[in-house]
């Protein structure tokens, strides 16, 4: 009966070589080799380059060979021996996929070999961005044509100009220890550095033209320092400054409604705010006018006072 069994089966295989395709648990196979079930291959001894898996070849027979399998006893993975051997490894042990000239030993999901590597986005066939490095000390991401590279937390919205990199809700935290933060700089000189215009605000705010940065809000710091590259009002005392006259003074500013050098309230409502170190340095200077007026009233006080006492001692 095992003769039988046995004769069929060694039949039913020589049938099947016959017509080229070989299936093994099935009688009708499909393909060359049509395997009906689980399959496995086994590594012949401990020497990785003995490790279980398949070579496949191209029709020029040799000439761009590709193997499939365990590259090690944990890590399956793909060789090839036009791509200076393994460019592919997937750790079945941690689940740590590595890609390039790298193997992934670490706790990270995906590491990638720095130099001249790539992750691209398409839509369809249409390239859209990538994250990419050109040496081992810079690391790139760009978005490209019309579509902005976005890190959200939600839909991201459709900015204009193209290239815009956008970062929405919930958070963006940025470590670097040590290093620097740059944006538009390759070579950033502080923590953070903006080598262009900086906007804080809503969504429908819009930057401050000639400024470098604009905020549609309320600040509050410890301490503010405002550089100015005019000169201090100390002129005001000296001895050539011509003082305005008192009367012709209060003339002006009760016809003007408004100190002469301060802006009125119009200017400032026409020019959508006031300059904070300019207006600064007027206001002292009024303020150094006002000492100077104040050491003149003095000192004819003085002289009045003098006068007074010297006209009540010869009456007496």
């Amino acid at each position: 009966m095992k003769k039988i069994v046995l004769c069929s089966a060694a039949l039913l295989f020589i049938g099947e070589a016959i017509s080229q395709n070989v299936g093994i648990g099935n009688n009708n196979p499909l393909y060359k080799l049509d395997v009906t079930g689980r399959g496995r291959f086994r590594a012949s001894s401990t020497n990785p380059n003995d490790g279980a898996g398949f070579w496949m070849d191209d029709y020029r027979n040799g000439n761009n060979v590709a193997f499939f399998g365990m590259a090690d006893s944990i890590r399956m993975g793909m060789w090839g021996q036009l791509g200076a051997n393994w460019k592919f490894r997937f750790d079945t042990k941690n689940g740590n996929i590595s890609l390039g000239d790298v193997v992934n030993t670490g706790s990270s999901r995906l590491a990638i070999s720095s130099a001249g590597s790539f992750i691209s986005y398409y839509r369809s066939d249409e390239f859209m961005g990538s994250v990419y490095s050109t040496d081992s000390s810079l690391v790139y991401t760009a978005g490209y044509r019309f579509t902005p590279f976005c890190i959200i937390g939600q839909p991201c919205p459709s900015p204009t100009p193209a290239k815009d990199i956008i970062f929405n809700p919930p958070s963006l935290l940025i470590q670097s220890v040590p290093g620097n933060v740059g944006f538009f700089v390759n070579k950033p000189n502080a923590d953070v550095h903006v080598a262009g215009d900086l906007l804080v605000g809503n969504t429908t705010s819009q930057p401050a033209a000639g400024y470098k940065l604009s905020v549609d809000g309320k600040i509050m710091c410890e301490e503010l320092k405002v550089q100015l590259s005019t000169a201090w009002p100390d002129y005001v005392f000296e001895p050539g400054y011509q003082l305005p006259k008192i009367d012709a003074l209060e003339q002006q500013v009760m016809q003007q409604k408004h100190l002469p050098g301060i802006p009125s309230a119009k200017d400032v409502q026409a020019a959508n705010g006031i300059e904070l170190g300019d207006l600064q340095k007027r206001m002292l200077e009024k303020m150094e006018e006002l000492y100077r007026h104040v050491f003149t009233l003095n000192a004819e006080n003085k002289a009045l006072k003098a006068r007074i006492e010297g006209l009540e001692q010869s009456r007496r």
